[in-house]
C-alpha cells in the first residue's frame, strides 16, 4: 500500500533546469509505508507529512426519516452510473424516475423476509443468511463492473445500512436485539462492515450507506422522555466511525406559502478533513449547478492558503 507525498528532490531538480519539471505542475512520488519508518502520517494541516491529493473516492453515511429524500439524493446527485442495492422495497420508483440516458441508475432489489419476529432462532438465522448472501452477490457484481475505462459503476448505494446490519447480526445470533453472546455477534457485524469499506476503497468506488434515523431524547425533567426534535443515525457504530462524512438529508420547507415543490437540504453531522463545516446546513442555493456531491466533497478537503503558510513561517 502506498501514499502520495511531496517529493522535495523532484522540486529541486525542476528548479535546476530538469525538463521533466518544466510543466510547472507539482510533482509527486509513490513510496511505501515501510519507507516511512520512524515518521508519522496524518491529515493535511497537521505538522506531519502533507497529503498532496484528495481522496479518490467518497464514502458517506446519509441518514434521515423515511421518505425524506435519501435515495433520491444519491440517485440524482452522485456520480453515475449509480447502483442501488435495495433492502427496503422503496427505491424502485426513485430509480425509474432518476434513470436517464446520460445518468444511469441501476436498481438491484434484494429479496428478503421483512419481519423475522415470528421465526424461531434457527429459522431467523437461515433466512437472514440468505439475505446477506444475496447482498454479497450483488455487491461483488457491482465491484466487478466498476471503473471499466470510465464507463463502469462509479457509485454504490446501500439502501439501507440499518436493514443490512440487522440481517447480518441476525444471521450470526438468530435475533437482532437483546443478544447475550458476550459481544461475539457485534464483533462479527463490525468485521463485516470493515470489509465492505476496505473493498470500496480498494476498488476506488464511491459508497453511500443510507441509514434510518431516530430522535435524540433529553433528560430535562419538564419534558421527560420527549424528543428534542433532533435526529441521529440508526445503524452500526462502525459505519459512522468509518465513513468520511455523514449527512442528515431532509426536505426543505418552502419559504413561499402555497409552493409545495420539495427541495433537498443537508446538514453535515460528521465532517471530513475540514471541521469548519460541521453542523452547517446547505441547500441548492449553496451548491448551484455543480450539485451537492461535488460541493460537499470539495468542502471536506482542507485547503491551506499561501497567506496561512507565510504566517506560519513568521
Amino acid at each position: 500500500m502506498a501514499i502520495k507525498i511531496k517529493d522535495e528532490n523532484q522540486s529541486k531538480s525542476s528548479s535546476s533546469g530538469d525538463k521533466s519539471g518544466s510543466s510547472g505542475k507539482s510533482k509527486t512520488t509513490i513510496i511505501s509505508y515501510r519507507d516511512l519508518e520512524g515518521q508519522s502520517l496524518s491529515y493535511p494541516g497537521s505538522d506531519f507529512i502533507e497529503v498532496v491529493e484528495a481522496p479518490e473516492t467518497q464514502i458517506w453515511m446519509i441518514f434521515g426519516e423515511g421518505g425524506t429524500g435519501k435515495t433520491t439524493f444519491c440517485a440524482r446527485y452522485c456520480p453515475a452510473p449509480v447502483a442501488i442495492i435495495n433492502l427496503d422495497y422503496r427505491g424502485d420508483e426513485v430509480a425509474r424516475k432518476e434513470n436517464k440516458k446520460n445518468h444511469k441508475v441501476i436498481l438491484s432489489q434484494i429479496e428478503c423476509l421483512y419481519d423475522l419476529s415470528e421465526l424461531d432462532i434457527d429459522e431467523a438465522k437461515e433466512e437472514s443468511s440468505k439475505v446477506v448472501a444475496r447482498f454479497l452477490l450483488n455487491w461483488n457484481w457491482c465491484l466487478r463492473n466498476s471503473n471499466q475505462k470510465g464507463a463502469g459503476i462509479k457509485t454504490i448505494v446501500i439502501d439501507t445500512g440499518t436493514e443490512l446490519s440487522a440481517y447480518v447480526k441476525t444471521a450470526y445470533a438468530g435475533r437482532e436485539d437483546m443478544v447475550n453472546d458476550f459481544g461475539s455477534s457485534k464483533n462479527q457485524l463490525n468485521q463485516f462492515w470493515l470489509r465492505i469499506f476496505a473493498r470500496a476503497r480498494q476498488m476506488k468506488i464511491n459508497l453511500m450507506v443510507l441509514s434510518r434515523s431516530k430522535p435524540v431524547y433529553t433528560d430535562d425533567k419538564d419534558i421527560k422522555d420527549a424528543a428534542k426534535g433532533v435526529l441521529t443515525w440508526r445503524c452500526n457504530e462502525t459505519v459512522y466511525d468509518m465513513v468520511d462524512c455523514a449527512l442528515n438529508v431532509r426536505w426543505r420547507k418552502s419559504l413561499v406559502p402555497g409552493r409545495n415543490k420539495k427541495k433537498i437540504e443537508v446538514e453535515i453531522t460528521k465532517a471530513g478533513l475540514n471541521s469548519d463545516i460541521l453542523n452547517n446546513v446547505y441547500n441548492e442555493s449553496d451548491w448551484g449547478d455543480i450539485g451537492p456531491f461535488e460541493f460537499i466533497s470539495e468542502l471536506n478537503i482542507v485547503k491551506k492558503d499561501d497567506e496561512d503558510d507565510e504566517d506560519d513561517e513568521d
